[in-house]
């Protein structure tokens, strides 16, 4: 018998086989690299929290996919901290944070955007940039194939998809700009040096915002997938078409993934360090 994970708010039981199959059913499986977005409020946690989350990774896990990916994000140079590749902890989620402490995981030394490698690590993830969002970063892997997709494991893309950003730094859009960012790093072998990462930047007056029109777009034309599960739902994009795709929105209007125009106000470059979860 499968393992009960969550119920709804309906009180439908969901196990450990519902998840696997709706990902499978999404083609989640077909993957070679698969990038994972997570919120895992699901519904009532039928497990204890620990053990809850572990039968949530290993259900991704079940999936059989080459190369896993998961944002360990800490913008540790944003909120001048030090940058350890072994210990420092993400704000990405309980599931993502959990994922980056497992055994064998290999995790990538960008100070602000770092992501933990599951499984076979490609050359592109073991020698990324020091521009975290641009060219040379993780995203660019994900921008190649059809086959590396982005899974929203109870995500919203029109909360969390980082994957915009590197396509407006890779367009260059004029209402950001490559800010330096400089601190220590600590490698996984403990051994210590000071370093300098870009991040392509928003200009202060300037409103991020994606609408939900985008989500919609990209659904109609098959690039993105979904299904319900409990109170959230599970999606699959694929990457080189969802690149594809939003370059063309770009280049239809520059201000796609803005609030407002961004030439309404002048443009300034004053940044606040501290507090930093998120591309600014």
């Amino acid at each position: 018998m499968s393992i009960e994970l969550f119920s709804d708010t309906k009180g439908r039981v969901y196990t450990f086989d519902d998840v696997a199959k709706i990902m499978k059913n999404l083609g989640a499986d077909k993957a070679k690299t698969l990038y994972v977005h997570t919120d895992i409020g699901f519904g009532k946690p039928l497990l204890k929290r620990k053990d809850f989350i572990a039968k949530l990774y290993e259900s991704i896990l079940s999936l059989g996919v080459r190369t896993l990916v998961f944002p360990t994000y800490t913008f540790s140079f944003c909120n001048r901290e030090i940058y350890d590749v072994k210990n420092s902890k993400t704000p990405m989620g309980m599931l993502n944070e959990y994922a980056r402490c497992q055994n064998g995981v290999f995790r990538t030394k960008d100070p602000l955007m770092s992501v933990c490698v599951i499984g076979e690590v490609p050359n592109e993830l073991k020698n990324v940039s020091k521009f975290s969002c641009g060219k040379g970063s993780a995203f660019d892997i994900m921008a190649k194939s059809d086959e590396n997709m982005f899974l929203f494991f109870g995500a919203k893309p029109t909360e969390c998809f980082t994957f915009f950003h590197y396509v407006e730094a890779i367009y260059g859009v004029p209402y950001r700009y490559d800010r330096e960012f400089s601190g220590e790093i600590i490698d996984e072998n403990g051994i210590k040096s000071n370093e300098t990462y870009t991040l392509c930047t928003l200009y202060d007056t300037v409103i991020p915002y994606i609408d939900m029109k985008l989500q919609d777009r990209l659904e109609a034309k098959n690039i993105l997938k979904r299904l319900p599960l409990g109170e959230k739902e599970i999606m699959l994009i694929k990457g080189k078409s969802a690149f594809d795709e939003a370059i063309s929105w770009l280049k239809e209007d520059i201000n796609t993934f803005l609030k407002r125009p961004y030439d309404l106000y002048p443009l300034g470059k004053s940044y606040s360090y501290g507090g930093v979860v998120s591309v600014k």
